[in-house]
């Protein structure tokens, strides 16, 4: 009697520590053609985890089953280890090979967390970025929540960085600036309520002059569907679209704004302090 696993060999991709990675399913076969194993179980080296296994204590001769198996580091760098078996009859030290790589990385200032600026200017800040366990990844930067009317800027807002190399990336938090939602808003058009108003101020008083001027009929007819039509020369003196408003200032106070860098589910995050006097 003998079992057999395909695959008989399991890469995984690079994995977050504390993280899993996605299931991979191996097949176990008796392939022996004379008798059953009795007392069967299946064992994962440290790092790996088996998942939604359907084998149970009895395989047939030529049966099958499945088992999942996923890879859970728990500290960056190259994990190996292996799928095995044993049976009240024999024991398989192993029937699949298995390896990873568990990967981390630390965020750090370079140079300054805190600073102080006027309303209206710009504090810069500079991270480094180091990875663990010796991968390429690419990392995501994001700013968490900001003072009123304050922007974040981070460069880039994502890098591929070498295993074995630091990335750097700047932070910039401008102050005094209209966000996205306040720019839209201060460049939306005028509403129609507005316009009619304007249209039934500039027909009241084009309408008693078109009333005593009028002597013919199709002199007041014609004046009538200008007043009407709003008066376009009326409208355009006091409408149309406004324009962008004017920066508003920051709030003097303290703040302190996360900065969030993600690669490969993990996230880890830094405190920029900004001090608006």
């Amino acid at each position: 009697m003998s079992l057999q696993a395909t695959p008989a060999v399991l890469n995984f991709d690079p994995t977050g520590v504390e993280n899993t990675s996605p299931v991979a399913t191996v097949t176990i076969t008796n392939s022996g053609t004379l008798s059953g194993l009795t007392g069967l179980s299946l064992t994962a080296s440290t790092g790996f985890a088996l998942v939604g296994n359907t084998c149970t204590a009895t395989l047939a001769a030529q049966a099958q089953c499945t088992v999942g198996v996923e890879f859970a580091p728990s500290a960056p760098g190259p994990v190996t280890g292996s799928i095995s078996a044993a049976s009240d009859a024999a024991k398989f030290p192993m029937l699949v090979a298995l390896s990873g790589t568990g990967v981390d990385f630390t965020v750090s200032p370079l140079g300054a967390i805190s600073q102080t600026v006027s309303a209206g200017q710009a504090a810069n800040f500079n991270l480094t970025i180091a990875p663990l366990g010796g991968v390429q990844a690419v990392y995501a930067l994001q700013c968490g929540t900001l003072p009123a009317h304050t922007l974040c800027t981070c460069n880039p807002a994502s890098e591929a960085i070498s295993g074995t190399a630091t990335g750097t990336a700047a932070v910039q938090l401008s102050t005094g600036q209209s966000n996205a939602s306040e720019l839209n808003r201060e460049r939306r058009p005028h509403t129609s309520g507005g316009l009619t108003f304007l249209t039934m101020v500039c027909g009241g008083l084009l309408l008693p002059w078109a009333v005593r001027r009028a002597r013919r009929t199709v002199l007041f007819t014609a004046l009538l569907a200008i007043v009407l039509g709003g008066v376009a020369s009326c409208v355009s003196s006091g409408g149309g679209t406004g324009g962008v408003a004017g920066a508003i200032p920051t709030p003097p106070g303290t703040y302190s704004i996360p900065v969030t860098v993600t690669s490969n589910g993990i996230s880890h995050s830094i405190t920029l302090t900004l001090i608006v006097d």
